[in-house]
């Protein structure tokens, strides 16, 4: 019967010390890049630049480039389309995918 008692303190011990430990255990937690918030500075990717000057004047793209805009690092491109196969329009779109006309 002191076998079974000690079995048991012994077991229970262990089986505490192993809650201690999973409840002190550090959480994991994804870093701040990984976390999927909305930022103060919304980027538009190259393709949908693309996507949006297509749907607002037509046509077909002949160049793109990139550019930083100001001290803001806020990423804005350039687009040139070809128009009714003779009309060239350049265009641009900002990082918050506002297109203009130049």
């Amino acid at each position: 019967m002191t076998g079974l008692i000690l079995l048991w303190v012994t077991g229970s011990a262990a089986v505490a010390q192993e809650r201690r430990a999973a409840v002190a255990a550090p959480k994991l937690v994804a870093p701040a890049a990984l976390v999927k918030t909305p930022s103060k500075r919304a980027r538009v990717s190259m393709r949908r630049a693309i996507e949006l000057a297509q749907q607002e004047v037509g046509g077909r793209v002949l160049s793109t480039k990139s550019f930083n805009s100001g001290g803001q690092g806020a990423q804005i491109y350039q687009i040139r389309l070809l128009v009714e196969g003779e009309r060239v329009i350049t265009v641009v779109v900002d990082a918050k995918g506002r297109v203009r006309r130049r």
